[in-house]
């Protein structure tokens, strides 16, 4: 209330406030520190919320003003609370009769700081709060705002990109800047960047407000942007588009994987003309793509797969996979415009949209079952595999491997070949251990032999018919005490020639020699990992490794 009482720019009877401060200098550019009453700041202080409506204006990116917050910081005050830490805030004004004016008193010999007198004009809104809005704001209905003196350190015509980094530097360690509108702000940090992988990021943030912002787009006020909630969370849009191959990949100093595949102009030097012109391309190819879609999809469907967070991810990376598929048969290429490109993906994105229409109970129901980590990937998986089975020549590696993982009867044949190495393993370790120590080799495995039998004693030891001798603890030795034996006495011959098994990757260290028993290995309190045709193929040839030792023995 207080903030929308007075208007921007109104001018107090005083017309100068004149300030006694210290100026001081980092790098090149001056602050001062000075006190001053509550009161006084409140008349000249101004704080903007990022929203959709004051986008255009900087710097807006403070978090709203918390009544309730603001309530108990006023009461602390009233009580006899301080707050010892210093306000930050920058003079801005365009007009040269609201700028400040410092006049020095003595330059110190000691420093390079000077006192002065600071000359404000007397003018609501020339000084943003950057931080320690809720404090100022608190002593609005407080018995102290014309009798105490709060501390503040002021910058003067501060770019509003310095600003943001100041604010979020100072609230890394303070109240978390929500997630929304970190993303949000990533725009107008990053936007000039020199280090590539920054712009991109900027890139991103700036594409997901375009679609929110444009009346004409399908997603128009249902993407949440800074302090404005909607129907649809900003992150899951940053990950797609992340992931989508529509922005390309980079490190700080070069771009990275395929960039003919992406809508960006990766040869263009001047950088705002390319991420301009990349903004307006790739807004307008989602938002072709979300105009299919929702041209037929019904409403309850839309509500599911269309307009739901997890369908954000999914729907906006399919979009980016028909992307460079398209590309990669010629059928679109770099230069193509957007209508072109729109119109390649429209049978894909129909077919989709139609197949969700009459998607059966029991698949609807597998789809929205899956929950948690895992769970955009499976969507987009499930997105593609229904584009697979119309479009078979549709056959992203990564969909070829995530159908293998649903093949039931290929993880089956996985856990039989596991299964079969474990057991050679077994009869392997022991045999070696005997032929390099001979009589002696249960020495050398003693203290692993106690591990075991004190876990076999805590697992079964409470039954009353319990009788170690009984137990072998050969039998329940895990896949990580396996190794750890090996991985002990590796430098015999004996069982380097078995236990090292090159499965086509890197083949130099031990470890890496030894990395075939991650593949049979069983993670304590997790969920095994699915198997693609490539792992079974790894299996067998492990299995037909240590089969050939056991026949040889």
């Amino acid at each position: 209330d207080l903030v929308r009482s007075r208007g921007l720019g109104d001018v107090y009877k005083r017309q100068t406030l004149k300030i006694p401060v210290l100026r001081g200098k980092m790098g090149e550019r001056n602050y001062y520190i000075f006190s001053i009453e509550p009161s006084t700041l409140l008349k000249i202080g101004f704080v903007l919320h990022r929203t959709r409506v004051n986008d255009s204006m900087a710097p807006t990116y403070q978090r709203l003003l918390v009544p309730s917050r603001l309530k108990g910081i006023t009461k602390f005050i009233d009580g006899g609370g301080y707050f010892p830490n210093s306000i930050i805030i920058n003079f801005s004004a365009v007009k040269e009769d609201l700028k400040v004016k410092f006049t020095p008193i003595k330059a110190q010999k000691d420093s390079q700081s000077e006192f002065g007198f600071l000359r404000i004009p007397n003018a609501y809104g020339i000084a943003y709060i950057i931080d320690g809005q809720h404090r100022v704001y608190g002593y609005a209905q407080s018995l102290h705002k014309e009798d105490s003196t709060i501390p503040v350190v002021a910058f003067e015509s501060m770019e509003s990109e310095e600003q943001l980094k100041i604010f979020m530097e100072i609230n890394e360690n303070q109240k978390a800047v929500s997630p929304s509108l970190r993303l949000d702000l990533e725009e107008d940090l990053y936007w000039k960047s020199s280090r590539l992988d920054s712009r991109m990021k900027a890139l991103r943030s700036s594409c997901i407000k375009a679609l929110a912002a444009n009346s004409n787009h399908v997603l128009y006020n249902k993407i949440s942007v800074g302090e404005d909630s909607s129907l649809l969370a900003f992150k899951p849009f940053d990950t797609a588009l992340g992931r989508s191959g529509l922005i390309p990949k980079a490190t700080s100093t070069q771009w990275t994987g395929d960039t003919d595949v992406c809508i960006y102009n990766t040869n263009e030097t001047d950088i705002d003309k390319a991420m301009k012109d990349s903004r307006a391309r790739i807004t307008k190819f989602i938002d072709g793509g979300y105009a299919i879609a929702d041209s037929i999809m019904t409403e309850e469907v839309k509500q599911d797969y269309l307009f739901s967070n997890r369908a954000t991810f999914a729907f906006i990376a399919l979009l980016g996979s028909l992307h460079t598929y398209l590309i990669k048969i010629n059928a679109i290429n770099p230069q193509s415009s957007i209508p072109d490109r729109i119109a390649a993906i429209e049978p894909y994105i129909q077919h989709l949209a139609n197949s969700l229409n009459n998607l059966s109970d029991e698949d609807n129901r597998i789809i929205k079952g899956v929950l948690g980590q895992g769970a955009d990937t499976f969507w987009l998986r499930s997105y593609q595999n229904i584009i697979n089975k119309k479009f078979p020549e549709y056959a992203p590696e990564e969909l070829v491997e995530w159908k293998e993982t649903q093949d039931q009867s290929l993880q089956q044949e996985g856990a039989d070949r596991k299964a079969d190495i474990r057991k050679q393993l077994r009869t392997l370790l022991f045999a070696r251990l005997e032929m390099v120590y001979g009589a002696k080799w249960l020495n050398n495995v003693a203290v692993l032999k106690n591990s075991v039998e004190g876990r076999i004693i805590k697992e079964y030891g409470d039954n009353d018919d319990f009788d170690l001798s009984e137990y072998d603890w050969k039998d329940y030795l895990e896949v990580s005490e396996y190794r750890d034996v090996i991985d002990k006495n590796f430098s015999y011959q004996e069982f380097e020639e078995v236990f090292a098994i090159n499965i086509g990757l890197a083949f130099k260290s031990k470890k890496d020699k030894l990395n075939w028993m991650t593949l049979i290995s069983e993670p304590k309190g997790k969920k095994s990992s699915a198997l693609t045709r490539s792992d079974l193929n790894r299996l067998e040839l492990i299995n037909t490794h240590l089969a050939n030792f056991i026949d040889a023995e």
